[in-house]
């Protein structure tokens, strides 16, 4: 008898969308696998390696839900944002980390005061990059190639769901779970503070912390002023 193999285009097609979405949650699964890994080794601390993918988890969970309000299949051009998504999320994470790690070394400081401080210095940076970011890729939501176009606009959802994740969601989990970061977890400090620069640095820290109104609120006057205080007789010394 005679054997019928149905075949053609949208056959190709089709298989090829079903092995991008297990190629994507595979490779979606190592990657966090891998961030979670680079997290505890840098900070020397297994919880920050878990406190990490809460945001990173929530944009992810964001941007495919907002792919499946809008209708948006996973093809070879979204599939990547999930790459991305990760990739910049567990940026801005770790520049929100590393700044609330060392902001926990002041013991004069509250749990609050410590989350609020670390807002005020992370968060210009965190929200800065990414609307230089948004403008930067906002440029292909005008293309005619409709995959460009959807690529624009899920770039656009990401940044924002990143940088909410670092600078809403991220405190708010820190502050549920009272998490913290024990000194003896950090790494050496850099050679950068044995420069006269650093010097410099640390003398200006503490005029700019007695500026009266401005930008500075009470909270972050102070802690910079108590730091570079400290640190001043020890960058001398070491010059």
């Amino acid at each position: 008898g005679c054997e019928i193999t149905i075949s053609g285009e949208p056959l190709i097609i089709q298989s090829l969308a079903k092995y991008i979405v297990y190629g994507q949650l595979w490779s979606l699964f190592l990657s966090l696998a891998a961030v979670s890994l680079v997290v505890i080794v840098l900070f020397r601390n297994i919880k920050a390696g878990f406190v990490a993918l809460v945001p990173i988890g929530l944009a992810l969970l964001f941007n495919f839900g907002v792919m499946g309000w809008m209708g948006i299949k996973l093809d070879i051009a979204t599939a990547i944002i999930a790459s991305i998504t990760v990739g910049i999320g567990v940026d801005n994470t770790i520049h929100f980390l590393n700044n609330y790690r060392v902001v926990s070394r002041d013991k004069t400081l509250s749990f609050n005061e410590t989350l609020t401080v670390t807002l005020s210095i992370a968060g210009k940076a965190i929200i800065y990059a990414a609307l230089a970011l948004i403008c930067g890729f906002s440029v292909l939501v005008v293309s005619s190639f409709k995959p460009i176009m959807l690529f624009g606009i899920l770039m656009g959802v990401t940044f924002i769901a990143t940088t909410a994740g670092a600078l809403l969601v991220l405190p708010a989990f820190i502050k549920a779970v009272n998490f913290s970061m024990d000194e003896d977890t950090a790494p050496a400090d850099f050679e950068f503070l044995k420069t006269g620069a650093a010097v410099r640095l640390a003398e200006k820290l503490i005029s700019s912390s007695r500026r009266i109104g401005g930008i500075y609120s009470p909270v972050k006057m102070r802690y910079e002023r108590i730091m570079a205080e400290k640190v001043i007789p020890l960058l001398k010394r070491g010059e």
